[in-house]
């Protein structure tokens, strides 16, 4: 299919046809920049898969973020769990660009789901010395998170916010 017809299926009713037009656009990768504007649309899809693939593809499309990443940081507080991670690991791939997200992210350090607080810190720590004024926050994460994991990812993450 063209990436006019994948754009056109994003608005199709059938959650597979958007589902499987979400899918396809990420892999289209920069070549479907003019999807851009559907595919933010799409993330406030009604089927938490959609959102979910949009979000992974709106990196894909905008490797930089500079025109997803006001998006992606408001899908973080997506009612979906599956979305939720997901636009806080495209945060983590536009890297250290992605610290205007970092106001968003801090509310999740706290989030009852070990793996959305495994994404914030990783997320944090590709960021880096731009997530610098969490700093104190992710120290008390590394020290009293009851996920194991969470632990030492935020140990990590506090060593490459040290970094300069």
């Amino acid at each position: 299919a063209t990436l006019q017809e994948w754009i056109e299926r994003l608005r199709d009713d059938d959650d597979e046809v958007r589902l499987t037009a979400a899918i396809a656009l990420s892999w289209w990768g920069p070549r479907a920049k003019e999807a851009l504007p559907a595919m933010i649309v799409a993330l406030k899809d009604r089927h938490p898969g959609v959102r979910m693939w949009i979000a992974k593809a709106l990196v894909q499309v905008d490797p930089s973020g500079e025109e997803v990443q006001v998006y992606l940081s408001a899908a973080t507080r997506d009612e979906a769990t599956i979305v939720k991670i997901q636009a806080i690991k495209s945060l983590g791939q536009i890297g250290p660009a992605a610290w205007p997200a970092v106001d968003e992210l801090e509310p999740l350090l706290a989030d009852d789901d070990d793996e959305v607080r495994r994404a914030v810190m990783q997320t944090l720590g590709f960021i880096g010395p731009g997530a610098q004024k969490l700093r104190a926050k992710v120290q008390i994460v590394a020290e009293l998170d009851p996920d194991d994991v969470v632990r030492v990812l935020a140990e990590d993450t506090l060593r490459k916010m040290d970094k300069r």
